[in-house]
C-alpha cells in the first residue's frame, strides 16, 4: 500500500505517512498498490508539511537569526567600547546614589588594590563621603551640570577632565584593561 498523497510505500498497520506525515486513514489502506497515485501539482509543499521537516526549517532559521544577531552585537561591543567620557559619567551617576558595588568595577585593578574588597570598609566611607560632599557642594542634581571634556589619549590611556559650575575640576587618569576603559587615578584641582 501506498500514501495517496506522496506515494511513498507504507506499512500495513502505519497511521501516518513516514515521507510526508500526512495521516493514513482506514479508506487509505484498502486501495490496491497498482491503484494510480493521486499527484498534486508541487510535491514540495506536501514534502514541507511533514513535521520534522518543518522543524528543521524553524530550528535551522531561528539558529541563523541568533548568531546574526550575536555577531552585531558582539562586533559593536568590541569596536565600540565605553568612551573614557561616558564611563566618568557613570561614575559620577553612580556616585551620586552611592553605589559603591557599581563603581567598584569602573576602577582598574591597580586602583582596586588599594582596598582589600568592594566591601572594604575604607571603600563604602569614602564613596559615601564623597558622595555627600557632591550633594553639599552642588544640590542633588550635582551630575546635570558637570562638563566633561577628553584632555588626552591614546590607544590604552585616557585623561578625562570633569569641571563644575564653580570652577572645581576633577581629573580622571584612564587604562584599557581588557578592551575596557577602568580608572586609574582621580585626582582633584590639578593636585
Amino acid at each position: 500500500m501506498f500514501c495517496k498523497n506522496c506515494g511513498n510505500k507504507l506499512k500495513e498497520n502505519d497511521r501516518f505517512c513516514g515521507e510526508c506525515g500526512i495521516q493514513v486513514t482506514e479508506m487509505d489502506k484498502v486501495i490496491p498498490t497498482n491503484a494510480p497515485i493521486a499527484q498534486t501539482s508541487n510535491t514540495n509543499t506536501a514534502k514541507a508539511s511533514n513535521p520534522r521537516q518543518l522543524k528543521l526549517i524553524i530550528g535551522v532559521v531561528a539558529l541563523v537569526a541568533v548568531l546574526t544577531v550575536g555577531y552585531f552585537v558582539f562586533r559593536g561591543l568590541s569596536e565600540n567600547p565605553r568612551s573614557p567620557q561616558q564611563i566618568i559619567s557613570l561614575y559620577y551617576d553612580e556616585l551620586s546614589k552611592s553605589a559603591e558595588k557599581k563603581i567598584w568595577p569602573l576602577y582598574s585593578t591597580t586602583f582596586r588594590s588599594s582596598y582589600s574588597s568592594m566591601e572594604d570598609t575604607d571603600f563604602i566611607e569614602d564613596i559615601a563621603w564623597e558622595s555627600n560632599w557632591y550633594k553639599d557642594r552642588y544640590g542633588s542634581n550635582w551630575t546635570s551640570r558637570i562638563i566633561l571634556s577628553l584632555v588626552e589619549q591614546d590607544e590604552n590611556h585616557a585623561k578625562v577632565q570633569a569641571v563644575f559650575p564653580d570652577g572645581w575640576e576633577d581629573y580622571f587618569d584612564l587604562v584599557k584593561e581588557q578592551g575596557v576603559w577602568k580608572i586609574n587615578r582621580y585626582y582633584y584641582n590639578g593636585s
